[in-house]
């Protein structure tokens, strides 16, 4: 079965951040860079890059259960976005948080939903 270029596109892009997330966590346990040492954050960003992993195989695969939980974490990722730009001033987010959106636009299109048996 073809997959779409956004599909590939989408699972690109969870790769791409659980790699991120798991060297960020890396070096923050050896070096204490990026979280100032912080063990509760960089567990975080640990599970939160095995999640994107998973993720990235499971859109990869076409798998329904995958299709589901990206649209809750983009939802999530949305909702935070909103929270650290109206809350804190942080406009660089605004970048994030249209590409969640993108996604999960994407994501609930007709013909991508069947594809993944949605």
């Amino acid at each position: 079965m073809d997959r779409p270029v956004g599909v590939y596109l989408i699972s690109f892009l969870q790769l791409f951040l659980g790699a991120y997330l798991l060297s960020v966590a890396f070096f923050d346990y050896m070096y204490g860079s990026f979280y100032g040492g912080n063990d509760l954050l960089a567990g975080l960003a640990l599970v939160a890059g095995i999640i994107n992993f998973v993720l990235a195989f499971g859109i990869w695969g076409l798998k329904g259960w995958a299709w589901m939980l990206t649209l809750f974490f983009q939802i999530i990722h949305i909702a935070r976005e909103f929270l650290s730009y109206f809350l804190a001033d942080q406009y660089l987010g605004l970048i994030s948080l249209v590409l969640s959106a993108i996604i999960i636009y994407y994501l609930t299109r007709p013909e991508i939903r069947k594809l993944f048996g949605r």
